[in-house]
């Protein structure tokens, strides 16, 4: 989510005199009213069709925290997948589906994604690592932890090493965030603001239920790779304005998590693996994807730095996207993971 996939679907500009319809005064209030039936109607659907939750929702300091566990409990340690920016549960279905016959492993929705209640806390990563772990807590899904995360979730995950490093002992980054990449990368300076506009405007398409016509989330290539027991959930979340309005803050502290993930040090000797995916599909320009794959490149190669056993793994064929949800991408990310896993539990065993 943090590259922002509602750039070019969504315009922002104002209507032109092209597409003013001279009507008769007779029909002006029958045709509102054919309007005004039609988006009461949109919206009775969408107020009728909340799916089924999948996992459990746990009360945390006064509000409810979804989370959705699934494998069973065993000598190799639990994998906590945590989301990009704005994303739900569902997006890693097929990683944790993947993982779920070897080992215990976690997904959850942070405050005001997915079905957690909102917080009146800021959205920075500090927070968030605070909230996962009392969600663990409560939840009783002890470490040691393998974190994995995608995206955003490039900063959450260094924080949460660093305020609790005694429980995790390997760490899995899928085309992450690293705290650099505005100022590293070229025309990026300003995209904070734009993404946080952009986000407004679906806030509002969504509120006046015009996402259950158009969606571009819902309509980018790699939805058709999400599977079908997971869409009709994150159809009905994107179509929610709520969804929104936590995107938005999120990226607000976007610089603030990146300062908090600086300084929370580095990974020392865990087994780390940072997953690069090698095309931009948004790009259009050959040029600029060519130095853009080059520049992301340098910066996932800096965070594989960050431990002493560290690699990075590039799947040149992936996308933001479809890195997670395509299967054949999804299954490689899957067989990763294990072995960062196991190169885990080996050091575990090596302590004892």
């Amino acid at each position: 989510m943090i590259n922002g996939h509602l750039h070019d679907n969504f315009d922002t500009g104002s209507s032109s005199e092209k597409y003013k319809v001279r009507q008769h005064p007779k029909k002006k209030g029958k045709t509102r009213m054919r309007v005004y039936m039609a988006l009461l109607a949109v919206l009775m659907v969408s107020a009728c069709s909340n799916p089924d939750i999948p996992g459990k929702k746990y009360m945390v300091d006064g509000s409810e925290m979804h989370l959705y566990c699934t494998g069973t409990r065993n000598e190799l340690p639990t994998v906590i997948i945590e989301a990009g920016l704005g994303g739900p549960t569902g997006f890693y279905r097929r990683i944790q589906d993947g993982l779920s016959p070897h080992l215990r492993v976690c997904s959850y929705d942070r405050a005001g994604i997915g079905w957690s209640d909102t917080r009146d806390t800021p959205r920075d990563a500090a927070h968030m690592v605070s909230e996962l772990h009392r969600l663990l807590a409560v939840a009783n899904e002890p470490g040691p932890y393998i974190l994995t995360g995608h995206s955003l979730a490039g900063l959450i995950m260094r924080v949460y090493v660093g305020q609790y490093p005694d429980e995790v002992v390997g760490v899995a980054f899928l085309d992450p965030s690293h705290p650099d990449q505005f100022s590293r990368i070229p025309d990026m300076d300003d995209f904070l603001e734009k993404g946080k506009t952009l986000y407004k405007y679906a806030e509002y398409a969504a509120t006046f239920g015009l996402t259950h016509i158009y969606n571009p989330i819902t309509a980018g290539d790699w939805w058709d790779y999400v599977p079908e027991e997971v869409q009709p959930q994150l159809t009905y979340l994107f179509n929610r304005s709520a969804t929104y309005v936590i995107c938005r803050k999120e990226l607000k502290e976007f610089m603030a998590s990146a300062t908090e993930a600086k300084a929370a040090g580095n990974l020392g000797g865990r087994p780390t693996v940072v997953v690069t995916a090698g095309t931009f599909p948004d790009i259009e320009n050959s040029a600029m994807e060519s130095e853009y794959r080059k520049i992301t490149s340098e910066l996932h190669k800096e965070i594989a730095a960050l431990s002493t056993k560290g690699q990075q793994v590039g799947i040149a064929k992936a996308d933001h996207m479809s890195l997670i949800v395509n299967p054949e991408y999804a299954n490689r990310v899957v067989d990763l993971i294990l072995e960062v896993t196991h190169e885990a539990k080996a050091d575990m065993d090596m302590k004892n």
